[in-house]
Protein backbone atom coordinates (compact mmCIF):
# COMPACT_ATOMS: atom_id res chain seq x y z
CA UNK A 1 0.00 0.00 0.00
CA UNK A 2 1.03 3.61 -0.31
CA UNK A 3 1.00 5.63 2.89
CA UNK A 4 -0.61 9.03 2.56
CA UNK A 5 1.32 10.37 5.55
CA UNK A 6 3.95 8.65 7.68
CA UNK A 7 2.70 10.65 10.67
CA UNK A 8 -0.58 8.71 10.47
CA UNK A 9 1.12 5.35 10.85
CA UNK A 10 0.58 3.37 14.06
CA UNK A 11 2.45 0.11 14.47
CA UNK A 12 4.04 -2.23 17.00
CA UNK A 13 7.69 -2.31 18.00
CA UNK A 14 8.29 -6.00 18.65
CA UNK A 15 10.29 -7.30 21.62
CA UNK A 16 12.29 -10.36 20.60
CA UNK A 17 12.03 -11.75 24.16
CA UNK A 18 8.27 -12.04 23.80
CA UNK A 19 8.56 -13.48 20.27
CA UNK A 20 5.18 -12.31 18.96
CA UNK A 21 3.93 -13.49 15.58
CA UNK A 22 3.44 -10.80 12.94
CA UNK A 23 0.20 -11.69 11.14
CA UNK A 24 -0.16 -8.56 9.03
CA UNK A 25 2.27 -5.84 8.11
CA UNK A 26 2.22 -2.81 5.86
CA UNK A 27 5.07 -2.12 3.47
CA UNK A 28 5.37 1.28 1.82
CA UNK A 29 5.17 1.59 -1.97
CA UNK A 30 8.95 1.64 -2.45
CA UNK A 31 9.56 -1.24 -0.02
CA UNK A 32 11.73 0.70 2.46
CA UNK A 33 9.59 0.68 5.59
CA UNK A 34 7.67 -2.27 7.04
CA UNK A 35 5.29 -1.95 9.99
CA UNK A 36 3.53 -4.68 11.99
CA UNK A 37 -0.16 -3.78 12.40
CA UNK A 38 -1.58 -7.13 13.58
CA UNK A 39 0.34 -9.37 15.99
CA UNK A 40 -0.31 -12.41 18.15
CA UNK A 41 1.46 -13.04 21.45
CA UNK A 42 1.26 -15.59 24.26
CA UNK A 43 0.25 -14.53 27.77
CA UNK A 44 -0.39 -16.53 30.98
CA UNK A 45 -4.10 -16.26 30.23
CA UNK A 46 -3.79 -17.43 26.62
CA UNK A 47 -3.26 -15.90 23.22
CA UNK A 48 -3.62 -12.15 22.74
CA UNK A 49 -4.25 -10.42 19.42
CA UNK A 50 -3.34 -6.75 19.05
CA UNK A 51 -4.27 -4.51 16.12
CA UNK A 52 -2.84 -1.06 15.52
CA UNK A 53 -5.02 1.69 14.11
CA UNK A 54 -5.02 1.38 10.32
CA UNK A 55 -3.22 4.35 8.73
CA UNK A 56 -4.42 6.55 5.92
CA UNK A 57 -3.26 4.90 2.71
CA UNK A 58 -4.15 4.28 -0.90
CA UNK A 59 -4.18 0.99 -2.74
CA UNK A 60 -2.75 1.04 -6.27
CA UNK A 61 -5.46 0.18 -8.84
CA UNK A 62 -3.53 -2.88 -9.95
CA UNK A 63 -4.04 -4.38 -6.48
CA UNK A 64 -7.65 -5.07 -7.41
CA UNK A 65 -8.88 -4.83 -3.79
CA UNK A 66 -11.25 -2.26 -2.30
CA UNK A 67 -9.87 -0.15 0.56
CA UNK A 68 -12.87 -1.06 2.74
CA UNK A 69 -12.11 -4.74 2.25
CA UNK A 70 -8.43 -4.24 3.03
CA UNK A 71 -9.30 -2.52 6.31
CA UNK A 72 -11.46 -5.49 7.32
CA UNK A 73 -8.66 -8.06 6.88
CA UNK A 74 -7.38 -7.96 10.51
CA UNK A 75 -10.89 -8.58 11.89
CA UNK A 76 -11.47 -11.34 9.33
CA UNK A 77 -8.21 -13.06 10.29
CA UNK A 78 -9.04 -12.91 13.98
CA UNK A 79 -12.59 -14.22 13.50
CA UNK A 80 -11.40 -17.07 11.29
CA UNK A 81 -8.81 -18.10 13.90
CA UNK A 82 -11.00 -17.64 16.98
CA UNK A 83 -14.22 -19.02 15.50
CA UNK A 84 -12.71 -21.90 13.55
CA UNK A 85 -15.40 -24.23 12.22
CA UNK A 86 -18.11 -22.07 13.76
CA UNK A 87 -17.40 -19.42 11.09
CA UNK A 88 -18.87 -19.64 7.60
CA UNK A 89 -16.36 -21.22 5.24
CA UNK A 90 -16.20 -23.04 1.93
CA UNK A 91 -15.07 -26.68 2.26
CA UNK A 92 -12.95 -26.73 -0.94
CA UNK A 93 -10.83 -24.32 -2.96
CA UNK A 94 -11.54 -24.21 -6.71
CA UNK A 95 -10.10 -22.53 -9.81
CA UNK A 96 -10.80 -22.42 -13.53
CA UNK A 97 -9.54 -20.78 -16.73
CA UNK A 98 -12.11 -19.93 -19.40
CA UNK A 99 -11.27 -18.97 -22.99
CA UNK A 100 -14.10 -17.10 -24.72
CA UNK A 101 -15.35 -17.66 -28.29
CA UNK A 102 -13.36 -20.49 -29.97
CA UNK A 103 -15.06 -23.42 -31.60
CA UNK A 104 -13.34 -26.77 -31.74
CA UNK A 105 -10.89 -26.34 -34.60
CA UNK A 106 -7.11 -26.79 -34.40
CA UNK A 107 -5.74 -24.22 -34.13
CA UNK A 108 -8.20 -21.46 -33.37
CA UNK A 109 -6.11 -18.34 -33.85
CA UNK A 110 -3.32 -18.42 -31.29
CA UNK A 111 -5.01 -21.23 -29.35
CA UNK A 112 -3.71 -24.73 -29.99
CA UNK A 113 -5.80 -27.25 -28.06
CA UNK A 114 -3.13 -29.92 -28.29
CA UNK A 115 -0.44 -27.51 -27.15
CA UNK A 116 -2.63 -26.24 -24.30
CA UNK A 117 -3.22 -29.78 -23.06
CA UNK A 118 0.52 -30.26 -22.61
CA UNK A 119 0.74 -27.00 -20.64
CA UNK A 120 -2.26 -27.92 -18.46
CA UNK A 121 -0.64 -31.22 -17.55
CA UNK A 122 2.66 -29.47 -16.89
CA UNK A 123 1.29 -26.67 -14.68
CA UNK A 124 -1.91 -28.37 -13.46
CA UNK A 125 -4.96 -26.35 -14.48
CA UNK A 126 -8.28 -26.80 -16.30
CA UNK A 127 -9.62 -24.88 -19.30
CA UNK A 128 -13.26 -24.25 -20.16
CA UNK A 129 -14.22 -23.05 -23.63
CA UNK A 130 -17.01 -20.46 -23.57
CA UNK A 131 -18.67 -21.92 -26.66
CA UNK A 132 -20.96 -19.91 -28.97
CA UNK A 133 -24.01 -22.14 -29.62
CA UNK A 134 -24.24 -20.93 -33.25
CA UNK A 135 -21.10 -23.06 -33.83
CA UNK A 136 -22.82 -26.25 -32.63
CA UNK A 137 -22.25 -28.17 -35.90
CA UNK A 138 -18.72 -27.01 -36.75
CA UNK A 139 -16.44 -29.02 -34.43
CA UNK A 140 -13.59 -31.00 -35.95
CA UNK A 141 -13.29 -34.67 -35.07
CA UNK A 142 -9.69 -34.43 -33.80
CA UNK A 143 -10.44 -31.70 -31.24
CA UNK A 144 -13.71 -33.37 -30.28
CA UNK A 145 -11.84 -36.57 -29.52
CA UNK A 146 -9.33 -34.59 -27.45
CA UNK A 147 -12.15 -33.18 -25.28
CA UNK A 148 -13.77 -36.60 -24.85
CA UNK A 149 -10.48 -38.17 -23.74
CA UNK A 150 -9.55 -35.39 -21.32
CA UNK A 151 -12.64 -34.20 -19.40
CA UNK A 152 -10.35 -33.49 -16.45
CA UNK A 153 -8.63 -30.79 -18.52
CA UNK A 154 -11.21 -29.52 -21.03
CA UNK A 155 -14.88 -28.55 -20.70
CA UNK A 156 -17.56 -26.48 -22.43
CA UNK A 157 -19.84 -23.70 -21.13
CA UNK A 158 -22.48 -21.58 -22.91
CA UNK A 159 -21.48 -18.23 -24.45
CA UNK A 160 -24.68 -16.49 -25.48
CA UNK A 161 -26.33 -17.87 -28.62
CA UNK A 162 -25.39 -16.05 -31.83
CA UNK A 163 -22.86 -13.70 -30.24
CA UNK A 164 -24.15 -10.92 -32.45
CA UNK A 165 -24.06 -7.30 -31.42
CA UNK A 166 -25.30 -7.03 -27.80
CA UNK A 167 -27.78 -9.92 -28.02
CA UNK A 168 -28.38 -9.65 -24.24
CA UNK A 169 -28.37 -5.88 -23.94
CA UNK A 170 -30.71 -3.46 -22.15
CA UNK A 171 -34.43 -3.81 -22.82
CA UNK A 172 -34.97 -0.05 -23.19
CA UNK A 173 -32.18 2.26 -24.27
CA UNK A 174 -31.71 5.82 -25.45
CA UNK A 175 -32.79 6.66 -28.98
CA UNK A 176 -29.17 6.57 -30.08
CA UNK A 177 -28.77 2.99 -28.90
CA UNK A 178 -32.31 1.91 -29.77
CA UNK A 179 -31.20 -0.48 -32.53
CA UNK A 180 -28.99 -2.31 -30.04
CA UNK A 181 -31.79 -2.98 -27.54
CA UNK A 182 -33.26 -6.47 -27.18
CA UNK A 183 -36.61 -7.09 -25.53
CA UNK A 184 -36.94 -9.62 -22.72
CA UNK A 185 -39.02 -11.82 -25.04
CA UNK A 186 -36.28 -11.80 -27.69
CA UNK A 187 -33.68 -12.63 -25.08
CA UNK A 188 -35.78 -15.54 -23.85
CA UNK A 189 -36.13 -16.88 -27.40
CA UNK A 190 -32.37 -16.57 -27.85
CA UNK A 191 -31.71 -18.45 -24.60
CA UNK A 192 -34.02 -21.27 -25.64
CA UNK A 193 -32.44 -21.54 -29.08
CA UNK A 194 -28.95 -21.48 -27.57
CA UNK A 195 -29.82 -24.34 -25.24
CA UNK A 196 -31.36 -26.36 -28.07
CA UNK A 197 -28.21 -25.83 -30.12
CA UNK A 198 -26.03 -26.95 -27.23
CA UNK A 199 -28.11 -30.12 -26.95
CA UNK A 200 -27.41 -30.70 -30.65
CA UNK A 201 -23.72 -30.05 -30.01
CA UNK A 202 -23.67 -32.82 -27.40
CA UNK A 203 -25.55 -35.18 -29.70
CA UNK A 204 -23.12 -34.54 -32.57
CA UNK A 205 -19.87 -34.62 -30.57
CA UNK A 206 -20.59 -36.69 -27.46
CA UNK A 207 -19.18 -33.81 -25.38
CA UNK A 208 -21.31 -32.61 -22.44
CA UNK A 209 -21.65 -28.93 -21.67
CA UNK A 210 -21.99 -27.05 -18.41
CA UNK A 211 -25.23 -25.08 -18.07
CA UNK A 212 -23.30 -21.99 -17.04
CA UNK A 213 -23.95 -18.77 -18.95
CA UNK A 214 -21.07 -16.50 -19.89
CA UNK A 215 -22.71 -13.53 -21.54
CA UNK A 216 -20.97 -12.14 -24.64
CA UNK A 217 -20.01 -8.45 -24.50
CA UNK A 218 -21.12 -7.91 -20.91
CA UNK A 219 -23.64 -9.24 -18.41
CA UNK A 220 -27.37 -9.01 -19.20
CA UNK A 221 -30.11 -7.07 -17.35
CA UNK A 222 -31.62 -8.43 -14.14
CA UNK A 223 -34.75 -10.05 -15.56
CA UNK A 224 -32.66 -12.11 -17.95
CA UNK A 225 -30.99 -13.69 -14.92
CA UNK A 226 -34.45 -14.85 -13.89
CA UNK A 227 -34.74 -16.57 -17.27
CA UNK A 228 -31.46 -18.35 -16.62
CA UNK A 229 -32.96 -19.65 -13.40
CA UNK A 230 -36.13 -20.72 -15.23
CA UNK A 231 -34.16 -22.74 -17.78
CA UNK A 232 -32.00 -24.52 -15.22
CA UNK A 233 -28.73 -22.65 -15.67
CA UNK A 234 -26.58 -23.09 -12.57
CA UNK A 235 -24.96 -19.63 -12.61
CA UNK A 236 -23.67 -16.80 -14.75
CA UNK A 237 -19.98 -15.81 -14.65
CA UNK A 238 -18.84 -12.54 -16.23
CA UNK A 239 -16.44 -9.62 -15.93
CA UNK A 240 -18.86 -8.17 -13.39
CA UNK A 241 -21.51 -9.84 -11.25
CA UNK A 242 -23.80 -6.78 -11.31
CA UNK A 243 -26.43 -6.75 -14.13
CA UNK A 244 -26.13 -4.00 -16.72
CA UNK A 245 -29.27 -2.22 -15.45
CA UNK A 246 -28.54 -2.55 -11.70
CA UNK A 247 -26.62 -0.44 -9.22
CA UNK A 248 -23.55 -1.87 -7.53
CA UNK A 249 -24.21 -2.56 -3.83
CA UNK A 250 -22.44 -0.25 -1.40
CA UNK A 251 -22.09 -2.85 1.39
CA UNK A 252 -18.37 -3.73 1.73
CA UNK A 253 -19.35 -7.36 2.41
CA UNK A 254 -20.48 -7.55 -1.23
CA UNK A 255 -16.82 -7.37 -2.30
CA UNK A 256 -15.77 -10.27 -0.08
CA UNK A 257 -17.54 -12.88 -2.22
CA UNK A 258 -17.09 -13.94 -5.83
CA UNK A 259 -20.79 -14.87 -5.99
CA UNK A 260 -23.81 -12.74 -5.26
CA UNK A 261 -27.44 -13.80 -4.94
CA UNK A 262 -28.57 -10.19 -4.87
CA UNK A 263 -30.13 -10.18 -8.33
CA UNK A 264 -33.17 -12.37 -9.02
CA UNK A 265 -31.97 -14.90 -6.43
CA UNK A 266 -29.64 -16.27 -9.08
CA UNK A 267 -25.91 -16.89 -8.57
CA UNK A 268 -23.89 -14.31 -10.45
CA UNK A 269 -20.10 -14.52 -10.20
CA UNK A 270 -17.25 -12.26 -11.23
CA UNK A 271 -14.16 -13.40 -13.14
CA UNK A 272 -10.78 -11.80 -13.76
CA UNK A 273 -8.01 -11.52 -16.34
CA UNK A 274 -4.96 -13.72 -15.59
CA UNK A 275 -2.87 -10.63 -14.75
CA UNK A 276 -4.79 -10.17 -11.49
CA UNK A 277 -2.51 -9.31 -8.57
CA UNK A 278 -1.21 -12.04 -6.28
CA UNK A 279 -2.60 -10.07 -3.31
CA UNK A 280 -6.15 -10.19 -4.71
CA UNK A 281 -5.78 -13.90 -5.52
CA UNK A 282 -4.56 -14.64 -2.00
CA UNK A 283 -7.46 -12.68 -0.50
CA UNK A 284 -10.00 -14.65 -2.53
CA UNK A 285 -8.37 -17.89 -1.36
CA UNK A 286 -8.54 -16.69 2.25
CA UNK A 287 -12.26 -15.94 1.80
CA UNK A 288 -12.82 -19.36 0.22
CA UNK A 289 -13.92 -17.88 -3.12
CA UNK A 290 -13.52 -19.83 -6.37
CA UNK A 291 -10.92 -18.30 -8.67
CA UNK A 292 -12.38 -17.62 -12.11
CA UNK A 293 -9.88 -16.49 -14.76
CA UNK A 294 -10.78 -15.70 -18.35
CA UNK A 295 -9.18 -14.62 -21.59
CA UNK A 296 -9.45 -14.88 -25.39
CA UNK A 297 -7.34 -16.71 -27.92
CA UNK A 298 -5.06 -13.70 -28.47
CA UNK A 299 -3.82 -14.05 -24.87
CA UNK A 300 -1.68 -16.90 -26.23
CA UNK A 301 0.00 -14.73 -28.87
CA UNK A 302 3.21 -14.83 -26.83
CA UNK A 303 3.03 -18.63 -26.62
CA UNK A 304 0.69 -21.39 -25.54
CA UNK A 305 2.31 -21.40 -22.07
CA UNK A 306 1.06 -17.86 -21.37
CA UNK A 307 -1.21 -18.93 -18.48
CA UNK A 308 1.30 -21.25 -16.78
CA UNK A 309 2.74 -18.57 -14.55
CA UNK A 310 -0.69 -17.68 -13.12
CA UNK A 311 -1.60 -21.34 -12.61
CA UNK A 312 1.67 -22.04 -10.83
CA UNK A 313 1.18 -19.00 -8.57
CA UNK A 314 -2.30 -20.23 -7.59
CA UNK A 315 -1.02 -23.75 -6.96
CA UNK A 316 1.77 -22.35 -4.79
CA UNK A 317 -0.59 -20.17 -2.73
CA UNK A 318 -3.06 -23.05 -2.24
CA UNK A 319 -1.44 -26.46 -2.93
CA UNK A 320 -4.74 -28.27 -2.37
CA UNK A 321 -6.72 -26.25 -4.91
CA UNK A 322 -8.93 -28.18 -7.34
CA UNK A 323 -8.96 -27.02 -10.99
CA UNK A 324 -12.35 -28.12 -12.29
CA UNK A 325 -15.03 -27.38 -14.88
CA UNK A 326 -17.50 -24.63 -14.04
CA UNK A 327 -20.40 -26.99 -13.34
CA UNK A 328 -18.43 -28.90 -10.70
CA UNK A 329 -17.28 -25.67 -9.07
CA UNK A 330 -20.77 -24.20 -8.84
CA UNK A 331 -22.27 -27.47 -7.63
CA UNK A 332 -19.61 -27.83 -4.94
CA UNK A 333 -19.35 -24.26 -3.73
CA UNK A 334 -21.43 -23.54 -0.66
CA UNK A 335 -20.80 -22.18 2.84
CA UNK A 336 -21.05 -24.24 6.01
CA UNK A 337 -20.49 -23.74 9.72
CA UNK A 338 -20.52 -25.96 12.78
CA UNK A 339 -23.45 -25.48 15.15
CA UNK A 340 -23.24 -25.71 18.92
CA UNK A 341 -25.22 -28.97 18.80
CA UNK A 342 -22.61 -30.58 16.52
CA UNK A 343 -24.70 -30.38 13.36
CA UNK A 344 -23.98 -28.21 10.29
CA UNK A 345 -25.63 -25.11 8.87
CA UNK A 346 -25.31 -24.80 5.08
CA UNK A 347 -25.98 -21.86 2.73
CA UNK A 348 -26.09 -22.90 -0.91
CA UNK A 349 -26.20 -20.73 -4.02
CA UNK A 350 -27.05 -23.04 -6.92
CA UNK A 351 -30.36 -24.88 -7.32
CA UNK A 352 -28.30 -27.99 -8.21
CA UNK A 353 -25.49 -28.82 -5.78
CA UNK A 354 -23.62 -31.73 -4.24
CA UNK A 355 -23.52 -31.79 -0.44
CA UNK A 356 -20.70 -33.79 1.14
CA UNK A 357 -20.06 -34.84 4.75
CA UNK A 358 -16.31 -34.53 5.22
CA UNK A 359 -16.49 -35.20 8.96
CA UNK A 360 -15.50 -38.41 10.74
CA UNK A 361 -19.02 -39.13 11.99
CA UNK A 362 -22.65 -38.85 10.94
CA UNK A 363 -24.05 -35.32 10.74
CA UNK A 364 -27.29 -33.53 10.00
CA UNK A 365 -27.07 -30.61 7.57
CA UNK A 366 -29.58 -27.78 7.86
CA UNK A 367 -29.68 -26.34 4.35
CA UNK A 368 -30.96 -22.92 3.38
CA UNK A 369 -31.14 -21.22 -0.01
CA UNK A 370 -32.41 -17.76 -0.88
CA UNK A 371 -35.56 -18.24 -2.94
CA UNK A 372 -38.21 -15.71 -3.95
CA UNK A 373 -40.59 -18.46 -5.12
CA UNK A 374 -41.58 -16.37 -8.14
CA UNK A 375 -40.92 -19.44 -10.30
CA UNK A 376 -43.05 -22.49 -9.46
CA UNK A 377 -41.03 -25.30 -7.85
CA UNK A 378 -42.00 -28.75 -9.07
CA UNK A 379 -40.09 -30.59 -6.39
CA UNK A 380 -36.83 -30.88 -4.45
CA UNK A 381 -34.87 -34.11 -4.90
CA UNK A 382 -31.98 -35.80 -3.13
CA UNK A 383 -30.34 -38.30 -5.47
CA UNK A 384 -33.56 -38.27 -7.55
CA UNK A 385 -35.77 -38.96 -4.52
CA UNK A 386 -38.35 -36.28 -3.69
CA UNK A 387 -37.99 -34.70 -0.25
CA UNK A 388 -40.07 -32.16 1.65
CA UNK A 389 -38.94 -28.58 2.27
CA UNK A 390 -40.17 -25.53 4.13
CA UNK A 391 -40.52 -21.91 3.17
CA UNK A 392 -39.31 -19.33 5.68
CA UNK A 393 -39.88 -15.92 4.12
CA UNK A 394 -37.59 -15.72 1.11
CA UNK A 395 -35.65 -18.82 2.11
CA UNK A 396 -36.10 -22.48 1.22
CA UNK A 397 -34.98 -24.83 4.00
CA UNK A 398 -34.69 -28.55 4.66
CA UNK A 399 -32.59 -30.93 6.75
CA UNK A 400 -30.53 -33.85 5.49
CA UNK A 401 -28.61 -36.48 7.51
CA UNK A 402 -25.46 -37.90 5.94
CA UNK A 403 -23.11 -40.66 7.08
CA UNK A 404 -19.40 -39.89 7.31
CA UNK A 405 -17.82 -39.54 3.87
CA UNK A 406 -21.15 -39.59 2.01
CA UNK A 407 -22.40 -37.08 -0.56
CA UNK A 408 -25.77 -36.37 -2.14
CA UNK A 409 -26.91 -34.36 -5.17
CA UNK A 410 -29.73 -31.97 -4.34
CA UNK A 411 -31.80 -30.41 -7.15
CA UNK A 412 -34.52 -27.80 -6.91
CA UNK A 413 -36.62 -28.33 -10.04
CA UNK A 414 -38.37 -25.29 -11.51
CA UNK A 415 -41.33 -25.55 -13.86
CA UNK A 416 -40.64 -24.71 -17.51
CA UNK A 417 -41.80 -25.90 -20.92
CA UNK A 418 -38.39 -26.23 -22.56
CA UNK A 419 -38.29 -28.97 -25.20
CA UNK A 420 -35.21 -28.77 -27.45
CA UNK A 421 -36.85 -30.96 -30.09
CA UNK A 422 -39.46 -28.23 -30.68
CA UNK A 423 -36.98 -25.40 -31.22
CA UNK A 424 -35.54 -24.34 -34.57
CA UNK A 425 -31.72 -24.50 -34.42
CA UNK A 426 -31.10 -23.64 -38.08
CA UNK A 427 -28.79 -20.78 -38.99
CA UNK A 428 -30.86 -18.90 -41.53
CA UNK A 429 -30.05 -15.36 -40.38
CA UNK A 430 -27.61 -14.08 -43.02
CA UNK A 431 -26.47 -11.16 -40.87
CA UNK A 432 -25.46 -13.47 -38.02
CA UNK A 433 -23.84 -15.94 -40.43
CA UNK A 434 -21.77 -13.17 -42.01
CA UNK A 435 -20.76 -11.81 -38.61
CA UNK A 436 -19.61 -15.21 -37.41
CA UNK A 437 -17.64 -15.89 -40.61
CA UNK A 438 -15.97 -12.50 -40.42
CA UNK A 439 -15.11 -13.13 -36.77
CA UNK A 440 -13.50 -16.42 -37.79
CA UNK A 441 -11.54 -14.59 -40.50
CA UNK A 442 -10.34 -12.06 -37.93
CA UNK A 443 -9.33 -14.73 -35.39
CA UNK A 444 -8.02 -17.48 -37.63
CA UNK A 445 -6.58 -15.62 -40.65
CA UNK A 446 -5.73 -12.02 -39.77
CA UNK A 447 -4.01 -13.19 -36.58
CA UNK A 448 -1.48 -15.18 -38.61
CA UNK A 449 0.43 -12.18 -40.01
CA UNK A 450 1.64 -8.79 -38.85
CA UNK A 451 -0.54 -6.78 -41.26
CA UNK A 452 -3.66 -8.61 -40.13
CA UNK A 453 -2.82 -8.17 -36.46
CA UNK A 454 -2.19 -4.46 -37.00
CA UNK A 455 -5.49 -3.96 -38.81
CA UNK A 456 -7.39 -5.79 -36.09
CA UNK A 457 -5.74 -3.77 -33.35
CA UNK A 458 -6.64 -0.44 -34.98
CA UNK A 459 -10.19 -1.61 -35.63
CA UNK A 460 -10.71 -1.98 -31.89
CA UNK A 461 -8.55 0.93 -30.76
CA UNK A 462 -10.50 3.30 -33.03
CA UNK A 463 -13.78 1.94 -31.67
CA UNK A 464 -15.14 0.92 -35.08
CA UNK A 465 -16.57 -2.28 -33.56
CA UNK A 466 -19.22 -0.18 -31.83
CA UNK A 467 -20.87 0.61 -35.17
CA UNK A 468 -21.83 -2.98 -35.94
CA UNK A 469 -21.61 -5.28 -38.91
CA UNK A 470 -21.67 -2.64 -41.68
CA UNK A 471 -18.52 -0.99 -40.38
CA UNK A 472 -16.84 -4.36 -39.93
CA UNK A 473 -17.53 -5.34 -43.55
CA UNK A 474 -16.45 -1.91 -44.82
CA UNK A 475 -13.29 -2.07 -42.74
CA UNK A 476 -12.35 -5.50 -44.03
CA UNK A 477 -13.09 -4.57 -47.66
CA UNK A 478 -11.01 -1.39 -47.48
CA UNK A 479 -8.25 -3.24 -45.65
CA UNK A 480 -8.27 -5.91 -48.35
CA UNK A 481 -7.94 -3.38 -51.17
CA UNK A 482 -5.17 -1.51 -49.37
CA UNK A 483 -3.34 -4.75 -48.69
CA UNK A 484 -3.62 -5.80 -52.33
CA UNK A 485 -2.47 -2.36 -53.53
CA UNK A 486 0.66 -2.34 -51.39
CA UNK A 487 1.37 -5.97 -52.21
CA UNK A 488 1.36 -5.16 -55.94
CA UNK A 489 3.48 -2.06 -55.40
CA UNK A 490 6.12 -4.10 -53.61
CA UNK A 491 6.05 -6.74 -56.33
CA UNK A 492 6.88 -4.25 -59.12
CA UNK A 493 10.46 -4.27 -60.46
CA UNK A 494 12.55 -1.63 -58.76
CA UNK A 495 10.17 -1.23 -55.87
CA UNK A 496 11.79 -0.17 -52.61
CA UNK A 497 11.76 -3.05 -50.15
Amino acid sequence: VGLRSASDLFYFELDEKVSPDTLLSIVDSINIFQAAVLVRAQSPQGEVFLQAAMPAFYLPPETGVKEEVFRAIPVMMFLRYAGGEHCWSSPTHFANLTVDDPWLAEPYGYLSYFGLLAEMEKSNFHTTIAFIPWNFDRSTSAVGELFRRHPDRFSIAVHGNNHDHREFYKYQTSQVDYAASKSLAKQEASLRQGLARMEQFTTLTGIPYDRIMIFPQGIAPQKTLNLLKKYDFLATINGTNVPIDAATPTDPIFYLRTFTMGFENFPSAVRYWPTRSSFAIALDLFCGNPLFFYTHHHFFESGIAAFNRTAELVNKLEPGIAWRNLRTIVQSWYLERLRDDGHIDVVTFSHDFVLANRRPGNATFFVQKEETFDLPINRVTVNDQTVSYERAGDTLTFALSLPAGASRQIIIEYANDFDPAQINVSKGDLRVALLRRLSDFRDRTLSQNLAGRTLTRYYYELGLFRFGLLWLVSFLVVSGFLGLYFYRRLRKPGAIR
